[in-house]
């Protein structure tokens, strides 16, 4: 558990300690979200999201999901992701992701660990430097996940989302 907490400040401390301009095409994100990460119940949690785009289409990043089923079962989720904006419509634009990493279980102090693969599509809206994001996702070891997150854009030196500018 302490290398999951390490994991989080680790993303934190870059964003706060790098100069913003030098970040462009950097987020960092932060969402809640409700899965079936747990044999008996559905879960509720949060998450952690730092994400860099390569260009217009793509970007690469790293996420970490944590949720408890307010009974016996926690589970930590770091993962790295693969990211693609589909054509947007309005105002804002869907993305499809795909996702590799860990599914580390804690329940009634035993620890177990699984490969974590997921697949999620979302909409993202922008809303001056930050994004608004819903999404569904769906994978191994959990069954489904529903979740929404604010997003914080660095180093855009206009409003609006680059991949919705095309």
């Amino acid at each position: 558990m302490k290398k999951v907490w390490f994991f989080c400040a680790v993303l934190l401390s870059t964003g706060m300690v790098l100069d913003a301009r030098e970040l462009k095409g950097f987020t960092l994100g932060f969402g809640l979200e409700g899965n079936m990460n747990s044999r008996a119940s559905a879960a509720v949690g949060g998450s952690l999201s730092a994400c860099f785009g390569l260009n217009r289409l793509f970007s690469l990043g790293l996420k970490g999901t944590f949720s408890h089923n307010l009974g016996a079962v926690m589970t930590a989720e770091p993962e790295a992701l693969f990211r693609y904006y589909a054509r947007p419509l309005g105002q804002g634009a869907f993305f499809f992701q795909a996702g590799l990493g860990a599914s580390l279980i804690f329940e009634r102090g035993k620890n177990f660990s699984a490969p974590l693969g997921e697949l999620s599509a979302g909409l993202r809206l922008p809303v001056g430097p930050l994004f608004f994001e819903s999404s569904i996702r769906a994978g191994y070891p959990f069954i489904w996940g529903l979740g929404i997150a604010v997003v914080f854009r660095f180093g855009s030196s206009e409003p609006g989302d680059e991949v919705l500018r095309r």
